[in-house]
């Protein structure tokens, strides 16, 4: 009888681990927004999965590795198996999100509206915002013998726009790229559509997509347009962690196509050549493309009442003056009275941070050795580090370069 495997699937692992990120979404007791967040937070882990898991698992078939993982797989099979978990796991955040949040949100007074459901004033006011901040920003690009297919970047999300001459009937291939430098929602009003309506507190958003596709005429005046429908890439960040392999990682191979269901066959085919991915590689979808982004709708001001307070971080007991709360006691001589540990609820900032903050300082700390798992483009903990090293201590500081693409 042969022997059940002990071990679990790294793969299978994690995307059970985002299966479970995904629970919280469907939580009815959490606010709302929280709910959103937890949407985005799904689909961002998955961005990640693919660029760094699926990435290296492609390069393996592609390298021909037979090697089988610790419980019998081969790269491939992982593929396979991953493609099934996605699957699953895209059709139960969706729903989520589209029948369950969505009209939440509506009922909350967050609408997310298509333009053609918007009222006249509110048209006006996102014809404006299209005037003004998008149309001078995008630069259609055309494909044909003169102009080969343009290079897509990582993430982004593009329409893919079939035309025809009126006069040749000759049929053309254009994209654009939706502009990453603006809002993915453009915030709307009720009745004046200038922002909240001052009536109810509602706010109405509509998708920057939509906004170009309802002008797509205006970049491409003489010629009919046909079809546009949204896509999006993802490509492998796999990659060697040198200077050279991070400024080539947005060249890398494609892993991953996310495409408007509703897309015409030979567009379809036209970006799976052109980008050369197999159908296995391509995912359809209905709606809109790359979630991670209600992480915007998550954030919106004026909306607290439909996510968690914020957490104040408490002062450990142990470093708080018995005549003020409020007043730190010396650091070290906390530490020196017995064993000190922190909690996820305690005040980095008064703990951890100015601990390494004192060290630097401290004339009689001749070196500093830590380990950082990540950290900020503007922690204070590194700037204690550097004012370390420049007074002349020794600093010795392992950093961790595999922390979600913080190599840079």
């Amino acid at each position: 009888m042969e022997q059940a495997c002990v071990f679990l699937n790294y793969e299978r692992s994690w995307l059970q681990f985002n299966h479970r990120v995904l629970h919280e979404a469907t939580r009815p007791e959490l606010p709302v927004l929280e709910r959103v967040r937890f949407i985005s937070i799904v689909c961002s882990n998955l961005d990640e999965f693919f660029q760094k898991r699926v990435g290296g698992l492609k390069r393996q078939h592609m390298a021909g590795v037979t090697t089988l993982s610790v419980d019998g797989m081969t790269p491939d099979e992982q593929l396979a198996m991953i493609r099934g978990e996605v699957l699953a796991m895209m059709d139960t955040y969706r729903r989520v999100m589209f029948d369950e949040l969505t009209p939440l949100l509506e009922e909350k007074g967050i609408r997310i509206v298509p333009f053609r459901e918007l009222n006249d004033a509110q048209k006006l006011e996102a014809g404006r915002f299209f005037e003004q901040k998008i149309y001078p920003v995008v630069t259609p690009l055309a494909v044909d013998e003169g102009h080969p297919f343009p290079f897509i970047s990582n993430k982004s999300r593009s329409l893919a726009i079939k035309l025809r001459d009126p006069k040749t009937r000759e049929v053309l291939f254009a994209r654009i790229k939706i502009p990453t430098n603006r809002p993915r929602w453009i915030e709307l009003g009720g009745e004046s559509g200038t922002g909240p309506d001052p009536k109810d507190g509602s706010i109405v958003l509509v998708s920057i997509d939509d906004l170009i596709r309802q002008n797509i005429d205006r970049f491409f005046p003489g010629m009919e347009v046909v079809a546009a429908h949204l896509f999006r890439v993802t490509r492998n960040a796999d990659l060697e962690r040198n200077e050279e392999e991070l400024r080539e990682r947005r060249f890398s191979e494609i892993v991953r196509l996310e495409i408007d269901a509703e897309s015409p066959a030979d567009m379809r085919s036209f970006l799976m050549r052109e980008l050369e991915v197999r159908e296995r590689d391509v995912y359809d979808m209905r709606g809109p493309i790359g979630l991670a982004d209600v992480s915007q709708i998550a954030n919106l001001p004026g909306f607290d009442h439909l996510r968690h307070k914020p957490w104040i971080p408490a002062v450990h007991p142990a470093l708080r003056s018995a005549a003020s709360p409020e007043d730190s006691v010396d650091l070290f001589a906390a530490i020196r009275k017995g064993f000190l540990a922190h909690h996820p609820y305690h005040s980095f900032e008064s703990s951890t941070q100015r601990f390494v903050e004192k060290a630097a300082s401290d004339p009689d700390v001749l070196a500093i050795k830590q380990t950082l798992y990540r950290t900020s483009s503007d922690s204070q903990v590194m700037h204690a580090l550097i004012r370390a090293a420049e007074s002349g201590k020794q600093v010795a500081v392992l950093v961790e370069l595999k922390a979600r693409f913080d190599e840079q």
